[in-house]
């Protein structure tokens, strides 16, 4: 009777521990957003967003990029993480026009929401 206990409770554990799993991996993949849907409540969330470069820019190692769509927002890649691009995307090589998907988290600075590359995977070009 001992061990038929001890098998339940192990697959009842392990089936909680699945469940969470499941619940902590969709928290953890990013929000698909419209630029012109992110507000303030989304701050702190890892989002990502479609839309057109407008201006692409770096001063000291950090990059600063705005995308557009009905709306323009803010992007910023710290220069720890641009660095961790150099082996995927070439920053430098982004033009003004460009279609990208961007992955970050949304943050306020002055007064304004912006997005925060997490990692060096941050940035997709989906059309040139």
């Amino acid at each position: 009777m001992q061990e038929k206990q001890l098998a339940l409770l192990c697959a009842a554990a392990a089936l909680l521990g699945m469940l969470l799993l499941a619940a902590y991996s969709r928290q953890a993949q990013p929000q698909k957003k419209d630029i012109e849907e992110i507000a303030d409540s989304d701050s702190g969330k890892h989002v990502v967003v479609h839309g057109a470069l407008s201006s692409v820019y770096s001063r000291n190692g950090n990059w600063f990029l705005t995308l557009c769509r009905k709306t323009c927002m803010k992007a910023f890649i710290p220069s720890g993480t641009a660095r961790k691009m150099e082996g995927g995307i070439d920053l430098r090589a982004l033009k003004k026009g460009a279609w990208i998907s961007f992955s970050g988290t949304v943050k306020e600075y002055k007064g304004d929401l912006e997005l925060v590359a997490l990692d060096g995977h941050a940035i997709e070009v989906l059309r040139p």
